[in-house]
């Protein structure tokens, strides 16, 4: 387990060559993904985490933007229907 701004997240290789899923919980929202490298998906979980903090309104640490909708969906953040 990795951590970010107080959220816990993993990242695991996946069973076929190039692939690393990522699964985060922020607020019982689950946020899970794909991505081709362990950096990718470890930059991809900690995107998806200050989107969905900043959609429940925490602050944004020094320097971040506010996410689109288009930057999650691209992150890989999905909330379950």
């Amino acid at each position: 387990m990795m951590e970010y701004r107080n959220i816990e997240y993993a990242v695991v290789q996946g069973v076929e060559r190039g692939v690393w899923k990522r699964s985060e919980s922020v607020a019982g929202v689950a946020i899970i993904g794909e991505q081709s490298t362990r950096l990718a998906a470890v930059a991809a979980a900690e995107t998806a985490i200050d989107w969905a903090l900043a959609q429940k309104g925490a602050a944004r640490p020094a320097g971040t933007t506010r996410l689109t909708t288009a930057v999650a969906s691209r992150a890989g953040w999905h909330r379950p229907g």
